[in-house]
């Protein structure tokens, strides 16, 4: 049937009230009703009415609406604008889910949801609606158990904003601790070159035939020492470019490993032998058989799939609090926080005594004192070890 115009519906207006029932709709005139603000109850139950136009929720001035004995699938997402509506009737839909913004409606008092395949906890919420008396107590649980689950969401959403600034921040502040050590190896090969100037300097002004032989020594060596630094240098440098861009690599694979994986399950969740157990994943769903059967994405596609990966999200954080409580309970993460401690505690003392002794030995080795023997050695290495024994 054709959408109504503005003219059929002032014909059967009365008052402040709009039946439009028993006709067969399946579009809502939402254009033509936004110009009859004095039209606060509606009436579109028994007929064929399979989705609401977006346009619908700025009819603001609704305070009843009566969509009983249709095919309603979904609500629109901005539903919850409908700020004045205290009577909505839903009795003997289709609908799994109630969009999040629907405990934005505070102003409701009276709700019927049966008849409807609802998910457990919404369900659980909206109760049976047998008399006037359990139809104003499930609008108020309902308006509360969606608000709720918003307020969850919003909380999910924003740890993953912050785990995706922490992310970025590690990787600025690896950026900027390779900038610094660049910055730091320049002058230090600056000062070896004065260093070799100077050390060569004094050797000139001795005559050529004294100590000729050790003197052309130590000027080849010289050079030898100024060419060393050069590839110390760029070997510390190439590995930590070779460990960011290791990093990268992994950060790269494990988002393509979830990206498949979540794609895997809400592909699964959307076809017709499963049961839909992710929130919010139906209009999405609807995306994707219309997808597949005209060829062509629907333009709400991308935010009902973002919606889809929010809630799914929002269940496994759900499953992961379960978890940690659990683990809690069983006393598992404090042992396993006492043995991180121990092996780190171990692990620090154990890298500061080799590095002190590791140092002097360095020191012997390169530049030996004359009053340095090798028992003195012999015997730093035995302090070292009885230490190390000691930790």
């Amino acid at each position: 049937m054709e959408e109504l115009s503005l003219k059929d519906l002032k014909a059967v207006l009365d008052d402040n009230e709009l039946d439009l029932s028993m006709r067969q709709l399946s579009i809502v005139p939402a254009k033509a009703l936004a110009k009859l603000p004095r039209a606060t109850h509606l009436d579109f139950s028994n007929n064929q009415i399979v989705a609401i136009p977006p346009e619908f929720c700025l009819l603001t001035h609704i305070t009843k609406l009566d969509l009983s004995n249709n095919h309603i699938v979904h609500l629109p997402n901005d539903f919850g604008k409908l700020l004045n509506l205290e009577h909505l009737d839903l009795y003997k839909n289709s609908i799994e889910e109630l969009p999040l913004s629907f405990g934005d409606l505070r102003s409701l008092k009276w709700l019927d949801m049966k008849g409807n395949p609802l998910e457990a906890d919404l369900a659980k919420a909206a109760g049976e609606c047998q008399d006037e008396k359990e139809c104003k107590v499930a609008a108020v649980r309902v308006v509360r158990f969606m608000r709720d689950k918003a307020a969850e969401q919003h909380r999910v959403i924003q740890k993953q904003e912050e785990l995706n600034k922490q992310r970025e921040q590690v990787i600025a502040n690896a950026t900027a601790a390779v900038g610094m050590t660049q910055k730091e190896k320049a002058p230090k090969k600056r000062k070896s070159k004065h260093k070799d100037a100077s050390n060569i300097q004094p050797h000139s002004e001795v005559p050529a035939h004294a100590n000729g032989p050790k003197m052309q020594n130590e000027t080849k060596e010289t050079p030898n020492r100024t060419f060393k630094t050069k590839p110390s240098s760029q070997s510390c440098l190439s590995r930590v470019f070779v460990r960011v861009r290791k990093l990268f690599m992994v950060i790269l694979v494990l988002s393509l490993l979830g990206v498949a994986l979540s794609s895997f399950i809400i592909f699964d969740n959307c076809t017709e032998k499963s049961h839909h157990w992710i929130p919010s994943s139906q209009p999405f769903c609807d995306d994707l058989h219309k997808a597949i059967s005209s060829r062509s994405l629907p333009p709400t596609f991308a935010t009902n799939l973002y919606k889809t990966l929010s809630s799914m999200s929002w269940v496994y954080a759900a499953k992961l609090r379960e978890l940690k409580a659990d683990l809690e309970e069983g006393g598992y993460l404090e042992r396993a926080q006492y043995y991180c401690n121990l092996i780190y505690t171990k692990t620090v003392i154990t890298a500061f005594i080799l590095q002190g002794y590791g140092s002097q030995l360095v020191q012997l080795v390169i530049s030996p004192p004359s009053v340095c023997t090798s028992k003195q050695k012999h015997k730093i290495t035995e302090n070292a070890s009885r230490e190390m024994a000691m930790c």
